[in-house]
Formats: structure tokens, C-alpha cells, sequence
């Protein structure tokens, strides 16, 4: 074996997007991660868009634990980094790396959000947000997308699946009552299993 050989061990890559602001992608993003957690996965969060999560989260909870030398937060047991350490990131030993992409309508990075190995779209179905979900769904470059409905009641889930035509298969339904995105909800253990292991 060649003493070049690149020794960086490979992760799994999951980029989280919302068909719109305030759709609850972050939390969404942070669930999955805690349930690799359980799963006894390597796991940590990256901030991939502008919205200053992770500052604000040091600024407002003084939980928040900061290490200079990786430039991650850790809050409990989940590490956060934002987009700048790319590099630290890619030498750790993470077995999986969450993604957050922001939503697709600001400042959104299509590209990076299409290389990741598995992509999810955070969409809504009330009134208000469907025209955004429609459009996640009509977007060409989104075909193999995986799509979480959050707040959908059992009874209304069935519904949302054929109103996503050949989409259907890919769409999930969260829990009903994540409140505290840092606390995970193990209700969404078979959806977020289906997810990762499709």
C-alpha cells in the first residue's frame, strides 16, 4: 500500500433544508443527530447557512461550551460547528455530519446541499405553506429528496403523502410534540431509522 494512501476516514453526510424560514429545519436537524447519537454514531452539527445559530446559542445559554483548538460548540453531548471549520471537521472521526442549510429561498447553497449523500427538505402543510412545499416538490434537481412534515395529526398524514404524487415515498412525518430541539423526542425513532437506512 502506497505511504500516500488518504487516510481521512469517510462520513455520511446529511443536508437539512427548509421550503421555507421558520419550518423548523434546525430542529429537525438536531433530532436526527441525537438519534445517531443513540444509535452510538459519531455525530456533529455544522451551521451552513447565515442565520448565527450557533453564536446566538453561546450568547444566550451559558450551557454552551466553546473549544478553541477544534472550533466547536457542545451543548450536552452535540457539537456544533459553524461553516468556517470545514477543515477541523473533515479531519475529526465523525461517523455522520449534519448539514443546515437555512431554507431554499435565502441565501441557499443548492450545490453543496445536492452533495450531500442524503438530502432532506423540512416542508409545511398549512395553508400558508404549501405553495413552498410545491414548489420543493416541482424542482427538478430535488428528484431523490427525502421530505419531514412536521405537526401533520396521524389522521391528516395520509392526505399530505398522495397530495406529494411521486414524492410519496420519500416523505416522513416528524413528532407532534418536539418542542426543545437539545431534547430529543424517541417517538421519531422509526422515521428517522427509515431515513438513514433507505
Amino acid at each position: 500500500m502506497s505511504k500516500f494512501t488518504n487516510n481521512i476516514k469517510k462520513y455520511v453526510t446529511i443536508g437539512f433544508a427548509g421550503s421555507q424560514s421558520r419550518i423548523g429545519t434546525t430542529t429537525q436537524a438536531l433530532q436526527i443527530l441525537q438519534y445517531l447519537q443513540l444509535m452510538g454514531k459519531k455525530v456533529c452539527y455544522i451551521e451552513m447557512n447565515d442565520s448565527m445559530y450557533v453564536e446566538k446559542m453561546k450568547r444566550i445559554y451559558n450551557i454552551v461550551k466553546y473549544d478553541k483548538t477544534k472550533e466547536s460548540y457542545t451543548i450536552g453531548d452535540i457539537e456544533m460547528y459553524k461553516s468556517d471549520s470545514l477543515l477541523q471537521i473533515s479531519r475529526a472521526d465523525y461517523d455522520y455530519i449534519i448539514k443546515d442549510y437555512g431554507n431554499v429561498r435565502e441565501n441557499f447553497n443548492k450545490l453543496s446541499f445536492l452533495e450531500s449523500d442524503i438530502r432532506i427538505i423540512v416542508a409545511g402543510a398549512k395553508p400558508n405553506e404549501m405553495f413552498e412545499t410545491t414548489d420543493c416538490i416541482r424542482e427538478k434537481s430535488f428528484f431523490d429528496v427525502k421530505y419531514i412534515f412536521s405537526f401533520i395529526p396521524k389522521e391528516d398524514r395520509e392526505s399530505i403523502k398522495e397530495m406529494m404524487e411521486d414524492k410519496k415515498d420519500n416523505t416522513f412525518f416528524a413528532s407532534l410534540n418536539v418542542v426543545e430541539p437539545f431534547v430529543y423526542n424517541s417517538s421519531a425513532n422509526n422515521t428517522f431509522k427509515e431515513i438513514v437506512d433507505m
